[in-house]
C-alpha cells in the first residue's frame, strides 16, 4: 500500500494528477485503498488512446529515457512503468497519463520536477 500511495503522490507532482486518498475498506481479499481522481475526457471518444510512438515522444519530452524495461528521468531518478496505450488518453490538451506506475530509485535525493515545470505540460508557459 505504501508504494501505491507513493506512486499516486508522484503522479500528482510529476503529471499534475489530482488523485485523492479517501480511505481503506476491508474486503475478503484484504484491505483495499479507495481513491478518487478526475476523469480525463478523450478528444475523440472513438479513438481515446494515443499510439505507442506518440507516447514514447511524450515521455521523452517530459525528460524520460527508456532503459531496461522502464522509463527513467535522470534529473530526479523517477521511474515510470506500465506505459501501455490503455494508460494514456489523448485529450484536447494533449496526451495525459492515467494509470502509470511511478517510483523513485532508492538512492534518489532532492526534489522531483513538478508538472508546472515539466516541458510536456501544455500549459507550462502560462503556469510560469
Amino acid at each position: 500500500m505504501k508504494r501505491y500511495l507513493e506512486g499516486c503522490h508522484l503522479a500528482n507532482l510529476i503529471f499534475g494528477d489530482q488523485i485523492e486518498f479517501l480511505g481503506v475498506i476491508p474486503t475478503e481479499e484484504g484491505p483495499r485503498l479507495v481513491i478518487r481522481q478526475p476523469e480525463v475526457e478523450a478528444a475523440d471518444p472513438d479513438n481515446p488512446h494515443p499510439m505507442k510512438p506518440a507516447i514514447n515522444r511524450w515521455l521523452r519530452s517530459a525528460g524520460f529515457e527508456y532503459d531496461e524495461g522502464a522509463w527513467t528521468r535522470e534529473s530526479d531518478l523517477v521511474v515510470v512503468s506500465d506505459e501501455h496505450e490503455g494508460n494514456f488518453i489523448l485529450a484536447e490538451q494533449g496526451i495525459r497519463p492515467i494509470d502509470l506506475h511511478l517510483s523513485r530509485l532508492a538512492w534518489a535525493t532532492g526534489e522531483v520536477i513538478p508538472w508546472e515545470q515539466n516541458p510536456a505540460n501544455p500549459h507550462r508557459a502560462s503556469a510560469l
